[in-house]
């Protein structure tokens, strides 16, 4: 019975070591891939909360200049960041956000809960106060 779960652990550990390779593969590739855009992804690597792998997924799903987008709004609504403004007869229908582009979103709101947590980002303590303005975090001292 030992022995099967000897087989087992080694079979999984020979499974995470090719993933872990894999990975590495990737990252490599996609580095490679943006490595016309590094200068962006080094400024986007700049904001609190963003590192380079934020950076990089962001380049990559939106492009090294946003071209695609017309406008700021325009691209906020294709994240889903946006909730819609419906509203008649001084009724407000608006409540949730869009789907969007998902892996997007999520980056995003990564990025925003780091920067929070962030103690040497000057934004930090002013996004922390205004989320305690909000009532969406508590106060830590």
């Amino acid at each position: 019975m030992h022995q099967k779960y000897s087989c087992y652990r080694l079979f999984a550990q020979g499974c995470l070591e090719l993933i872990d390779e894999q990975i590495g593969q990737l990252e490599q590739e996609l580095a490679d891939l943006l490595r016309p855009h590094q200068d962006s992804v080094q400024r986007l690597a700049e904001v609190p909360g963003l590192g380079v792998d934020s950076a990089q997924q962001i380049i990559a799903q939106v492009g090294a200049t946003a071209a695609t987008f017309s406008s700021a709004k325009e691209l906020s609504s294709w994240v889903g960041a946006c909730p819609g403004n419906n509203e008649s007869a001084e009724v407000n229908y608006s409540h949730r956000s869009p789907k969007g582009n998902r892996p997007m979103r999520r980056i995003l709101n990564q990025a925003a809960h780091a920067a929070v947590k962030q103690k040497e980002a000057s934004s930090s303590s002013s996004i922390a106060a205004m989320c305690r303005a909000w009532g969406t975090i508590k106060r830590s001292d």
